[in-house]
């Protein structure tokens, strides 16, 4: 399921020499009913690396640097996508998806003012990672924009832009009898370094780092999912996250100040680690487990 629909629609009134126009507009993800039955091993593993490295050096004035890295993984085994589908697994499956940022940030200056910055506003180094064995409705949704245009005989204004999201799920089937892992791992380093012989130096550096692992998950929807055989002996439902967020802020003045500050307003380290053996998500839904679960998760931050 990889088919989405684009709709925008214009609903124009005139009224005293008055133009007002309400656009809507709406993205979906759209999905078919599908049936999926799986008595092999599947493996799927994702691997997203990113270094930045950003120097800056100047022998009189000010050497500044913003240097931020942002890595997204995402591995799944078996995904359905948006729409009421029907899943059977008997086979072993193995999810693993890997994040690693790297952000480093060097200013240099002989006299003057240097600054080292990991572009505190949106993350500087940012990894984000998600494994998920079987995902029932995938990485679907639904978004509505709306805006207002007035226009008059001197002026045209545009009133802000509304952004709605939600997913899209369907009322999911999901049958398991098999092995069932999710590896997720996130690893956000950032070092900054702003060094001057004489005047001032800081150093600015922020570290974000998620992982979430889910076995099986059935997204939104009126999902059903059946796990395992009461009769026999079940093989496991294993789900790990590790996340771990490193920031550094180095400063160094012959003559002058310095300063290091891990981040203004969001801390300078965060680290979310979520690990689920059965997630059925929104909706009312009915789960049947026989399995036996191990779900795993750490997070860790250090900030120097």
């Amino acid at each position: 399921d990889g088919h989405s629909r684009d709709v925008t629609t214009y609903d124009v009134s005139y009224e005293d020499e008055i133009i007002v126009i309400e656009e809507t507009s709406l993205f979906e993800s759209t999905g078919g009913e599908d049936t999926i039955v799986n008595q092999g091993k599947i493996t799927a593993d994702a691997d997203a690396v990113t270094v930045a490295v950003d120097v800056a050096l100047t022998g009189i004035g000010v050497a500044g640097v913003v240097s931020t890295s942002t890595a997204d993984s995402y591995a799944s085994a078996i995904d359905a996508g948006a729409g009421s589908d029907s899943i059977t697994n008997y086979g072993q499956l193995v999810a693993d998806a890997d994040a690693t940022a790297v952000s480093v940030g060097v200013g240099l200056t002989g006299i003057g003012g240097s600054g080292a910055v990991g572009a505190f506003w949106d993350g500087g180094s940012k990894a984000v990672s998600e494994a998920v064995g079987i995902n029932g409705d995938g990485h679907g949704d639904r978004e509505y924009r709306s805006r207002l245009i007035t226009v008059t005989p001197n002026d045209v204004t545009i009133e802000d832009e509304i952004v709605t999201i939600e997913p899209v799920g369907g009322n999911d089937l999901i049958t398991n009898y098999g092995s069932v892992q999710a590896y997720s791992t996130a690893i956000s380093p950032e070092v900054q370094v702003a060094a001057s012989l004489v005047g001032i130096s800081e150093a600015i550096s922020q570290s974000t780092a998620k992982a979430s692992a889910i076995a099986i998950d059935g997204g939104a929807g009126d999902d059903t999912i059946y796990t395992g055989d009461a009769e026999i002996v079940n093989p496991w439902l294993v789900a790990s996250a590790e996340a771990n967020a490193v920031a550094v802020g180095v400063e160094v003045t012959g003559i002058g100040d310095a300063g290091g500050i891990a981040s203004l307003w969001d801390g300078g380290t965060f680290s979310l680690a979520e690990a689920t053996g059965i997630d059925a998500g929104e909706g009312s839904d009915r789960l049947y487990n026989y399995q036996s679960i191990w779900a795993d998760s750490i997070a860790e931050t250090t900030t120097v």
